[in-house]
């Protein structure tokens, strides 16, 4: 039952930890009691690799999840996770469309200190608000200099130009 929908975008020259931080600190504007469980992978000189933040907008949501798992409940929320990692500098990446084993195309990116974001939600963003405005949120912080400098997003889910 603990499933989600997976949307991926990518970013460069971005720090994992400050995006993070950063994305955490609007949400935490959105809900006061906003429960996060973040694990961090660092590499052996100390590097973070990958984080994944478990998010929660509040105490109750986060107790439904066993039973739930990513569903809306009545009070149109849900859980959601975010994950970012660090990719080569070419990745190579296939498509599927229509949830089938087919892979419908692929393409390699090249990009300087590229990060792989997946966003786990709980709907289609098109079906949903509650999934649209957590993804537009998210999407936003990648392209917002937040005190750093201006950075390289792709505004939608690779799977939208396909």
């Amino acid at each position: 039952m603990i499933t989600g929908l997976d949307y991926i975008s990518y970013s460069s020259d971005r720090n994992m930890l400050q995006t993070i931080k950063h994305f955490k600190k609007i949400l935490k504007n959105k809900w006061d009691s906003v429960i996060y469980e973040e694990d961090i992978e660092k590499d052996g000189k100390g590097q973070v690799n990958k984080i994944t933040l478990f998010i929660a907008p509040n105490q109750s949501v986060y107790d439904s999840f066993d039973d739930l798992g990513y569903t809306i409940n009545s009070d149109k929320e849900s859980c959601f996770m975010l994950a970012g990692s660090k990719k080569e500098s070419s990745q190579e990446l296939s498509f599927f469309k229509d949830h089938k084993d087919k892979i419908d195309g692929e393409c390699n990116l090249f990009l300087a200190n590229l990060i792989e974001w997946t966003l786990v939600l709980p709907q289609y963003l098109e079906k949903d608000n509650f999934s649209y405005c957590i993804y537009d949120l998210f999407i936003n912080t990648l392209g917002e200099k937040s005190g750093l400098e201006t950075y390289s997003i792709l505004p939608k889910p690779v799977q939208y130009y396909l």
